[in-house]
């Protein structure tokens, strides 16, 4: 569930808009939009979508936290440089996300920044790595 600051539209005047509402609210050439009217002014804005279901997401994801692939070449390719072990490999960190959530909301932070949310978003890593026995 949606809350704080992003919670609904002009929820807090200094924060960007939550995409999701854009031309998704109810207007009198779109009586039938997906959302509630929205308002700026102070109390009405809040009439419209506290209390209620209207934040509540069916939301799914998939992340690639860890992605790790790596090959060791034979030692036969080895032998008459001295080396007993050659191994390459490729770590990806936070590589991907699907979802179906698309106005940019990360699953696994908390709901609202007042709730502790984490709001320094996922840094992808590309890590390689060679290992060497001689």
């Amino acid at each position: 569930m949606r809350e704080g600051h992003l919670s609904y539209p002009f929820k807090s005047w200094w924060t960007n808009q939550n995409s999701a509402y854009l031309g998704n609210t109810w207007t009198p050439e779109n009586t039938d939009a997906k959302y509630p009217a929205i308002f700026y002014n102070g109390s009405r804005k809040e009439w419209n979508y506290e209390a209620n279901d209207i934040n509540v997401i069916n939301a799914w994801y998939c992340r690639a936290k860890v992605l790790s692939i790596g090959y060791t070449l034979p030692k036969h390719f080895l032998g008459k440089a001295g080396i007993e072990n050659l191994r390459f490999s490729l770590t990806g960190n936070d590589l991907f996300v699907i979802s179906n959530v698309k106005d940019g909301m990360d699953p696994e932070i908390a709901t609202s920044v007042s709730n502790g949310a984490n709001s320094v978003p996922f840094t992808s890593t590309l890590l390689f790595g060679v290992e060497v026995t001689f």
